[in-house]
């Protein structure tokens, strides 16, 4: 079995379901958002200047509450599909 089908296995066999990008979503909602934590340069060191201004023109990511859960949106580069 090669690395494709055996990762493929796997994400039928965890999530049920055969779209990687679902699978992807799903990990998300139970791994990831619950942890995420609105960022306090209070609490922690401010951003860099450059990290800042890149994140404030080009956000690669929004995350926002739909029907109870959060949703990542993508807006970033066109993908290859």
């Amino acid at each position: 079995m090669d690395i494709d089908s055996s990762g493929f296995l796997v994400i039928k066999t965890k999530y049920g379901v055969a779209d990687i990008d679902t699978a992807a979503e799903m990990y998300m909602q139970t791994n990831v958002y619950p942890f995420l934590q609105k960022y306090d340069p209070f609490k922690y060191f401010p951003y860099p200047s450059l990290v800042e201004k890149q994140m404030e023109s080009n956000p690669v990511y929004r995350i926002h509450k739909k029907n109870n859960q959060i949703i990542r949106d993508y807006y970033g580069i066109e993908s290859f599909d």
